[in-house]
């Protein structure tokens, strides 16, 4: 299901929990993490669709910590990446309700751009994870921790990884980049791995047994697609849109 915006995404998730879930897990505690300027963390409460404790958001993007909530976070996401965000909270949170046993070991690391303050994107990594866990083993709220990690990371691709005992990996991927799927066909798919890899026309063809001019042909179609002008421009596309 599309999510087109964070007020959906909130109520979406929101359905899934009873008015009056038990909660455990101390806010106070929170005051006691340390991290550097380039960090900042929230609670996520599940059940009201709202965040519960904010710290650092002053130091990280530019706002005051009272002027943030989860509508306007949603909204400094990049439009590019906001939606491929929500699918995967919800796929997340998903895979949580149905093993609710297993939730302790539960966090999703998710590298998006964010808009501050100034107007500007930065890249960051947000890591979310339990704070509170109900009588039903059902997670009530996250710690969500933002880290700047423009330094290290400049592409405009959203990547993640989802630490979650009996995951399907496949399974996950398909759930948020399902609609990609039907992008390419299955040798254009192949003739791109062999692109990422750096092979050139003719080690493509000896590798897929086919000729030269078939890989050229194929090669014209995927550039079209993905309107790039070069290999890496194709990887970024793929990267961004799941494909690879």
């Amino acid at each position: 299901m599309k999510t087109k915006t964070i007020e959906q995404f909130i109520d979406d998730i929101a359905k899934h929990y009873p008015p009056h879930t038990k909660v455990e897990g101390s806010i106070n505690d929170l005051e006691k993490i340390k991290f550097n300027k380039n960090e900042c963390l929230f609670v996520w409460d599940l059940r009201l669709g709202e965040m519960v404790f904010k710290r650092g958001f002053i130091n990280l993007l530019g706002f005051q910590n009272e002027d943030v909530n989860l509508e306007k976070f949603g909204a400094l996401f990049h439009p590019e990446d906001q939606e491929y965000i929500y699918r995967l909270g919800q796929a997340a949170i998903r895979h949580s309700i149905k093993h609710p046993e297993l939730n302790s070991d539960f966090c999703l690391y998710v590298s998006h751009r964010i808009k501050k303050s100034n107007g500007d994107y930065i890249k960051i990594m947000a890591q979310s994870s339990p704070h509170s866990i109900d009588n039903q083993g059902l997670i009530s709220s996250f710690l969500v921790k933002l880290s700047d990690i423009s330094f290290v990371d400049t592409t405009d691709a959203v990547q993640y990884k989802f630490l979650a005992n009996s995951l399907d990996d496949e399974l996950f991927h398909d759930l948020v980049y399902d609609k990609n799927k039907s992008i390419f066909t299955p040798r254009e798919l192949e003739i791109i791995k062999e692109i990422q890899k750096g092979m050139s026309n003719f080690q493509i063809a000896e590798n897929l047994r086919i000729s030269k001019f078939t890989v050229e042909t194929h090669r014209k179609k995927i550039m079209k697609k993905s309107e790039s002008h070069s290999a890496e421009e194709l990887i970024l596309f793929c990267q961004r849109n799941g494909v690879l």
